[in-house]
């Protein structure tokens, strides 16, 4: 019930707000260090909507009632290493070197993200997202990510080296999952949260929809965390490939373990809340910390 309670919350946030609208970003690969490899002299990437990423993930399937197989109300843990592969936009968008010899890499970690299983028909399955992980990007300019080749994140280097740039924490979400042969094959999410981290000058919304990357005309991410009169969210939408299977420790009450690797998106939506309405919901989510549920094995 805690899940439900705050990403209501969360997306009370927008639904409330007088406005809310996903809007365009850039950023500024010369704060992190990055000389930068664009179409012109600055640093500054061109405004896009959408991160393009790819993932490696684990993920383990607990079993939390006693019954046999994966059932209802039973919970997972997620854990993964991230990189994005591209900007999207409407046109050919300078993007200052990314992933390319000269530039640097965007990378992402997180541990521990944790959900549950809201229905299961032994074919299609759905789960909700817990609140409280935190997904973190750093820029690097050593191009030294390497999942080497296989799926679990064990051989995994070169992700989360260099500045940190960006902070996503999760505040709920939900999953669809395809089953065949009790075997996992497939899934999808969409999962939503908040930015709780922007490095200074570094990650800008085009705040006057002109399309043009202007850091003096548009809004820098870190001050919108520093004034709490804008609420920023992002929504994660991807989809599961490659998917390898294998078994729990039962001892751990563990059903099974998944390696896989994901692609998908994330855009953000920014908020800008009614009078005394943003300071509600931050008395509700405050209230609503003290309700966190922490897995502990």
């Amino acid at each position: 019930m805690k899940t439900l309670s705050k990403a209501t919350l969360g997306a009370s946030i927008l639904a409330a707000s007088s406005s809310a609208f996903a809007t365009g970003f850039f950023y500024d690969v010369g704060v992190a260090g990055s000389a930068g490899t664009g179409f012109d002299a600055n640093t500054l990437t061109g405004v896009a909507q959408q991160f393009a990423f790819s993932a490696n993930t684990e993920s383990v399937q607990f079993d939390d009632d006693g019954n046999p197989g994966l059932t209802v109300g039973d919970s997972f843990v997620d854990s993964g290493n991230a990189y994005i592969n591209g900007l999207i936009a409407s046109a050919i968008i300078d993007d200052e070197g990314l992933d390319s010899l000269g530039g640097y890499e965007l990378t992402a970690t997180w541990t521990g993200l944790s959900g549950t299983v809201t229905a299961f028909d032994g074919v299609n399955q759905t789960t909700t997202y817990d609140s409280g992980t935190v997904i973190s990007f750093y820029l690097d300019t050593a191009l030294n990510r390497n999942d080497n080749g296989s799926l679990g994140l064990g051989d995994d280097t070169g992700y989360g080296d260099g500045t940190k740039v960006l902070e996503l924490t999760i505040l709920g979400g939900t999953g669809s999952n395809l089953f065949s042969g009790g075997a996992f094959v497939s899934g999808s999410s969409i999962i939503f949260g908040e930015i709780t981290f922007a490095l200074e000058d570094f990650f800008f919304f085009d705040s006057n929809g002109d399309g043009i990357a202007d850091t003096s005309a548009d809004s820098d991410a870190n001050d919108l965390l520093d004034g709490g009169i804008i609420a920023l969210s992002w929504n994660l939408d991807q989809n599961t490939d490659n998917v390898v299977v294998g078994p729990g420790d039962p001892l751990n009450s563990e059903l099974f373990t998944v390696l896989s690797d994901h692609n998908g998106s994330i855009d953000f939506t920014v908020a800008v809340p009614e009078p005394g309405t943003l300071a509600l919901m931050g008395l509700g989510l405050l209230g609503m910390g003290g309700l966190a549920r922490r897995r502990v094995r």
